[in-house]
This record gives C-alpha cells, structure tokens and sequence, in this order.
C-alpha cells in the first residue's frame, strides 16, 4: 500500500518527481484512502504526515515546487478543484483555501485566502470533494452539503446562485465526487444521484 501511495504522488506532479517518502494512511473517521492526493485543474496537493503541501497556481500564487501549510495539522482527506483546495482534519473538520470568487471556501465570504478557513459544517466530514469552483462534503450523519459556484446547478439543484455558505442537499449519502459543473453521490443504498450541466454527465 505504501509503494502505491509513492507510486500516485509521482504520477500527480506530471513534469517531474516529487520526493516524499511513502504515505501511511492515518487514523480518522472513516475517511476513504483515496483523499491522499489531489490533482485540480491547475493545483495539485498531497498529505504527508497529516500536513498539506501543495503546488501549481493556488489561486493566490503561482507555486512551481511543493510547499507546506503551517496549518491546519492532522489532515486525513484532500480535494483539489481550478484553484482550491478542502481537507477533511483527524477531527472531521473541513478546511478550505486558494481562490473564492465563487464562495468556493465556503466561508461565507468572496475573498482569497492562502491560509485555510475552517467551513462551518453541522458534522464531522468523512468525504471531501471539489470541483471547478465548488465543493461538497459528505458528513458523519450522511448528509451532504455543498458551496461555491452554482450556475449549473452543481451545488443546489433548486437554484443556480453562487453559495458562500453550505447548503443542504441530500441525505443517505455515502460517498460525493464533483466535475467541473456536475456532481453525483453514491447513497448508502448504492443508488446513485447526479446533479448540475445536464450535458449528459447527470445520466
């Protein structure tokens, strides 16, 4: 498992090696695995030892080698979209940071941050998904909650307004994945539901 962990961060970096050491995966919720790397459309990050590092064009800066977060530490789970990035900490919560002009931190506000912002969420997370300029976390009660950017639908299938904050979206939810303009969760029933640009890609 730890070779494969290696083997998917060199994959990531694309134009060249990255030298982390193997990647165990730490004790938290429930979070899945797979939450150890994040590739977005223009910003990549890995946990290593609980921190993130990141690089690429983070929405505040252009980052060309990886770099640590001071904070937040213990994180178990990353999402990485256009030019955000979330996590999920040991404790369930979630962290955001890069570029908001969408709301994509979902801290209520449109402004950048380079240093995480914690989303005020009614239960521990234990899935992380980001899209282009939204995101969406599954919680420990299988409620799933999005933010961000809406002209699509992609967060709240009623409404097409850009969300700071989290809204509500479904209940039963199991696992999330976002697209660019689109998102489906898989229920706890492993029904499968899919929301936003109806392009094809909500089935």
């Amino acid at each position: 498992m730890e070779w494969m962990w290696r083997y998917a961060i060199v994959v990531v970096a694309a134009c060249g090696r990255v030298d982390f050491d193997a990647i165990a995966v730490p004790p938290g919720q429930g979070v899945t695995a797979s939450g150890l790397v994040a590739a977005g459309d223009a910003t990549s990050c890995a946990i290593r030892a609980g921190n993130a590092w990141c690089w690429g064009a983070t929405g505040t800066t252009l980052q060309p080698t990886p770099v640590e977060l001071a904070s937040p530490t213990g994180l178990v789970a990353i999402a990485s979209g256009t030019f955000s990035t979330c996590a999920i900490d040991a404790a369930g919560a979630v962290w955001c940071w890069g570029n908001n002009a969408a709301g994509e931190l979902g801290d209520g506000s449109r402004a950048p941050s380079s240093v995480a912002v914690q989303v005020s969420l009614p239960a521990p997370a234990v899935d992380i998904t980001v899209g282009g300029i939204h995101a969406c976390a599954v919680l420990a009660d299988t409620s799933l909650w999005c933010w961000g950017g809406n002209g699509d639908h992609e967060v709240d299938p009623d409404d097409t307004s850009s969300e700071t904050s989290p809204v509500h979206v479904l209940d039963g939810a199991a696992h999330v994945s976002a697209g660019e303009h689109h998102s489906c969760a898989v229920k706890t029933d492993r029904s499968v539901w899919c929301w936003g640009q109806a392009g094809g890609q909500i089935g």
